[in-house]
């Protein structure tokens, strides 16, 4: 008898979800990446693991907006060196 292993499970690709942490802001990531999370599952049954990790990726770019990184960026400038 085989024994389920959840590993082989399909996974939302790494790269799109380490840059969605790296532009993020600490207090909303956990839930974006729950939604892109909980998307990517209900597509993975409707298109199948290679479109649904394609699908995954570019929500991840849609979200992307230059102004959350300056502001990501600038407030670890600012009190990295004060702290």
């Amino acid at each position: 008898m085989e024994t389920y292993d959840s590993s082989r499970d399909p996974q939302p690709p790494r790269l799109a979800t380490a840059f969605l942490e790296w532009y993020c802001a600490d207090d909303f990531f956990e839930e974006v990446q729950g939604d892109l999370g909980e998307l990517y599952q209900s597509r993975l049954e409707r298109f199948g693991e290679r479109k649904s990790k394609w699908l995954y990726s570019w929500d991840v770019l849609r979200f992307f907006r230059f102004y959350l990184l300056k502001q990501k960026l600038f407030s670890q400038n600012i009190v990295g060196p004060i702290m």
